[in-house]
């Protein structure tokens, strides 16, 4: 027997190897804090992940200046290191937006746990990229919604098991920035 984590990854491995298969969901290692710190109004928006193609940060960025037209206090954190980190920060700085977003690199648990905390919403805008790789699952949406934070995911991957529309989350099509914005907003 075959053990997969998403409805997605059991459909992969069913193409490729005809056998029983049996799903078991992911759990999170992040613990949530017993007391959340007391937020001002804000609009803090996080995402986290490596800084590679499929995770479709770019969509959120263009996302922002949206958002900031209902919210222009709005903050968004892509916390992770990665490849295209410099290419979202020019992305940002390209749309006048830099100081509305930070991208710190990857963070220690401690800061990691801090900004599960403190965000008002959690946003997973991953994509199918070029390579036809996609999310497999979405940890990071588990362990933002330990912390009881609203979360926003594309529709495709194994996101699907995670996030169902307007139940546990929204999800939105990926590559759309416009639907990624009124979703937050």
């Amino acid at each position: 027997s075959i053990i997969a984590i998403s409805t997605f990854t059991k459909n992969l491995v069913e193409d490729i190897y005809n056998c029983p298969i049996t799903i078991i969901p992911y759990g999170t290692t992040i613990s949530p804090k017993d007391e959340l710190p007391t937020l001002e109004p804000n609009h803090k928006i996080l995402s986290v992940g490596r800084i590679i193609e499929r995770k479709g940060f770019t969509y959120l960025i263009n996302a922002m200046p949206l958002i900031l037209e209902k919210f222009p206090d709005a903050e968004l954190t892509i916390a992770g290191g990665g490849p295209f980190q410099q290419r979202l920060i020019d992305l940002g700085r390209s749309l006048k937006i830099d100081n509305h977003i930070s991208l710190p690199g990857k963070i220690p648990q401690e800061k990691l746990e801090n900004l599960f905390a403190e965000c008002n919403v959690f946003v997973l805008p991953s994509i199918v990229d070029s390579k036809g790789d996609t999310e497999g699952l979405g940890v990071v949406l588990i362990e933002a919604m330990t912390y009881g934070k609203p979360v926003i995911g594309t529709d495709l991957g194994g996101i699907t098991d995670i996030i169902i529309h307007n139940k546990t989350g929204l999800l939105v099509q990926q590559r759309d920035a416009v639907a990624i914005a009124n979703a937050v907003s």
